[in-house]
């Protein structure tokens, strides 16, 4: 019974840790994201703001479908 416990613990403590170095490191965006915000800062340079919002719109919503599924993966992996 002691060691079941000590065991349930250690397996918290290592989940918990991994949770936290995985969401302190930054994302691996897309290449498709990428390519949408570096449109998007190429009409802000040539002074194309309605263009820039409009892409903007659609990387923002890109990247949070990103961050949403990168969540669930990380969510799926630790329940393993």
């Amino acid at each position: 019974e002691k060691l079941k416990k000590t065991h349930e613990s250690q397996l918290l403590t290592l989940k918990q840790s991994l949770k936290d170095e995985l969401h302190s490191k930054p994302p691996k965006w897309s290449r498709d994201l990428m390519d949408w915000r570096k449109r998007e800062s190429i009409m802000v340079d040539r002074k194309l703001y309605r263009e820039a919002q409009q892409i903007k719109l659609v990387s923002d919503a890109l990247e949070e479908e990103e961050r949403a599924n990168m969540n669930s993966n990380l969510g799926s992996s630790l329940q393993k």
